[in-house]
This record gives structure tokens, C-alpha cells and sequence, in this order.
């Protein structure tokens, strides 16, 4: 029996694509089909080599799975300078591709002209495209010639297991301390067009806001890297300023599991000012939580919009939101969010026995 090999990248660092292939992992050990992750972040830590991530770098990789005999190899770094990697690999192997975002004819377009047809045609040599939804579906017929190789699995895995905080963290002392938390996350502070594309400088102003409104909440907001230390101590000297020390926290060491925290908030906001589909979001419908969103994307039934960037429109959202909330909770509960791990085990199974005639 072939075994699926998973290229890509295992947390840390901590990203959509990283937690999917974490989660997916999970998935398919309970399920008892052999697989494999082969990181090619060049991270390495004690956990990964417990979970049997093969890490290495992505030249040593291509050695590796060369010299393997035949399996179902599954790319998730796609980038037109790696196409004919998987072409290669593809003569060895089954191949399959995840496009992970609707920017993969982006990536096509920065090649060199000659490259866009070449990368283009290797890509048709590639037995099967995962894309998440039917607007990237449509994309992908512009390239992919033999229609009936795209399939369509929404990202979304939900952890196997929410592991319970500890007793003595700091967000349930703000559970405890406080009537509501609200809570929102980044891997790191990045920019969009200039401006703090999580919006963390408008979350304080109104974690501010509704304090001074007499509106007894608190804010938690998951950072695991920094990124830029001068905006940080910057968006600190904002909360001290704002004398909303003890109400709004950063936390710098990654959970386990965020779906903790969006576990233990009354509100999971979402202040991007660009964004994909947010992972983050649909953890909090998942777990039952209401969500505050902008309006930067489309974003899941059940979400609460608010103009991109408009504090007061967020505000007065917000404010709503928490003085009815048991009504939002109400509405999350009927809001269903699919769990994507069996969709890929099923393919995954019809691969397995398709290769094996």
C-alpha cells in the first residue's frame, strides 16, 4: 500500500497552510493511513521530530522523494519555480497539487514569458489540482485542460482535540476579572498599503472605547511572533497611554491550539484590512462563537460586518453585539461549518485504491 507524503510546511512557523497539513496529519494517523509530512522550512524542534516530521531543505527533498519507490506525493508550496520539480517527481510518483489561494495564476504571471506556457504545461502533467472553492475552480479551468482533475476541498480542519488552558494563564484571569473578552490574532505585525493590516491599532481604541462606555471588557490578542519591535512598543505605549493595561494583553508564546482562546471569548474580531479565507474565523464559528468581521472579503454566513478600516462602524457593531449577546450566540449555533478532513481522507482512499489496480 502506497503511503501519501505531504510537502510543505509544519508549525512553527504558524500560518493557514502549516496548521491544515498540522491538522490533516491528525486526521489521517486516527484514520490509520500511512503518511508523512516532509517540512521544507528548515525549522527544526523537539516536537516535530516526536511527530515524525521530516524536515529538511527543499534541494535535499527533491534527493529524497526521487530515490523513494512510487507514492502519492501532495505539493502545498506552489510557486511557478517549483513546477518542474513536480513534473520530475511526477514520472516516480503520484502527484497531486493544493492551490492554496486564489493567487496561483498571480504566481504564473511573474515568470518569464517562455516559463508561463512551460509552467503551464507542467501543470497539466500533474494527476490531480485541489482547489478550496468555486471561484478558484473557475480559475483553474484557464490552465488545467482535463477538467475532471480539479477537485474541490474547502481548506477549513478544525482541530482534532481544544486543549483546556491552564487554570493560571493569563486569559482566564481575564475571563475571570472581567464581564467579556474579546480576542483577535496575527502570526506577526505586517502592513497592507501602509496601514496595520490586523488592525490591532483600532482593536485597542476600542477595547478603550467601550471601557470608558462602561462596558466591562477585555481584550487578548495572539502574537506569536512580533515582526516590527519599534510598531509593537509603539502599540504598547498606546495601551499604557490609554490606561487599558490590565484590559488589553498580547500573547507572545503560541497556544496549542487558538481555538482555545476563541473557546473562552464572548467575540473573535477580525480588523484586517486584506485577508484571505480567514482561518481564524472559521475556528470561532466552528467553536460557537460570535465574530465580528470587515467587509475587506466575503466572509462565512454568520459573520457580523463592519466597514474596512471604520472605527466607528466597528464600534457601534461591537457594542451590539456584547449587549446582546446570548441573541449572536443563538445564531452561531445555527451556522454550520463543515469539517474538510473527511472530504480529503475520501480522496485521498479513491487515490489510494485507483493507484493500486
Amino acid at each position: 500500500m502506497k503511503k501519501i507524503i505531504n510537502i510543505g510546511i509544519y508549525p512553527p512557523p504558524i500560518g493557514g497552510i502549516s496548521i491544515h497539513l498540522q491538522r490533516l496529519k491528525e486526521y489521517l494517523d486516527k484514520e490509520g493511513m500511512e503518511n508523512v509530512i516532509i517540512d521544507v522550512s528548515k525549522e527544526i524542534n523537539k516536537e516535530k521530530i516526536n511527530n515524525g516530521i521530516k524536515v529538511m531543505a527543499w534541494k535535499k527533498a527533491i534527493i529524497y522523494l526521487f530515490f523513494q519507490k512510487k507514492e502519492i506525493l501532495h505539493f502545498h508550496n506552489f510557486g511557478w519555480k517549483n513546477i518542474f520539480i513536480y513534473y520530475i517527481l511526477g514520472f516516480r510518483h503520484f502527484t497531486i497539487l493544493s492551490f492554496h489561494n486564489e493567487r496561483f495564476l498571480d504566481e504564473i504571471n511573474k515568470a518569464p514569458r517562455f516559463m508561463q506556457r512551460l509552467t503551464i504545461k507542467f501543470i497539466n502533467t500533474i494527476n490531480y489540482i485541489i482547489v478550496d472553492s468555486q471561484k478558484c475552480y473557475a480559475l483553474a479551468e484557464q490552465i488545467v485542460e482535463n477538467k475532471s482533475k480539479i477537485v474541490v476541498i474547502p481548506e477549513f480542519i478544525p482541530p482534532l482535540e481544544i486543549p483546556d488552558l491552564d487554570e493560571q494563564s493569563k486569559i482566564i484571569q481575564l475571563c475571570q476579572k472581567h464581564t467579556f473578552l474579546l480576542s483577535s490574532n496575527a502570526f506577526q505585525i505586517s502592513f497592507h498599503q501602509g496601514i496595520d493590516l490586523y488592525g490591532i491599532d483600532i482593536l485597542i481604541k476600542l477595547t478603550a472605547r467601550l471601557s470608558n462606555e462602561n462596558i466591562d471588557v477585555a481584550f487578548c490578542f495572539l502574537l506569536p511572533e512580533i515582526g516590527d519591535n519599534n510598531y509593537f512598543f509603539k502599540l504598547k505605549e498606546e495601551i499604557m497611554r490609554l490606561n487599558i493595561s490590565d484590559r488589553f494583553i498580547f500573547i507572545t508564546n503560541p497556544l496549542k491550539e487558538a481555538s482555545s482562546l476563541w473557546k473562552h471569548s464572548n467575540l473573535v474580531i477580525r480588523a484586517t484590512n486584506t485577508d484571505g479565507n480567514s482561518l481564524s474565523v472559521l475556528e470561532s464559528l466552528y467553536v460557537g462563537t460570535p465574530v465580528i468581521a470587515s467587509d475587506c472579503v466575503p466572509r462565512p454566513e454568520g459573520v457580523v460586518l463592519f466597514k474596512t478600516r471604520d472605527f466607528d462602524d466597528l464600534y457601534e457593531k461591537t457594542k451590539n453585539v456584547l449587549l446582546n449577546i446570548d441573541k449572536y450566540k443563538n445564531k452561531v449555533k445555527s451556522v454550520y461549518i463543515e469539517n474538510n478532513a473527511y472530504k480529503m481522507i475520501s480522496f485521498y482512499k479513491s487515490i489510494l485504491k485507483e493507484t493500486n489496480k
